[in-house]
């Protein structure tokens, strides 16, 4: 599995405001073989997100 990491810096919240990070991921394709793409999605634990969402289908 291979993925990547964008950052975008979206002028929508009031001045000031601490930021918000969002996390997307979509059609991960997810077996219960499939050790090191769950691995890599436990991961993503680590960039402290608000908010995850999840796009697509997971098989």
């Amino acid at each position: 599995m291979a993925f990547v990491l964008r950052q975008a810096q979206i002028p929508i919240l009031p001045a000031g405001h601490a930021p918000i990070r969002i996390l997307h991921f979509s059609d991960l394709h997810l077996t219960p073989t499939r050790n090191r793409e769950i691995s890599d999605i436990k991961s993503f634990i680590d960039l402290k997100p608000d908010l995850v969402i999840s796009t697509g289908d997971f098989l």
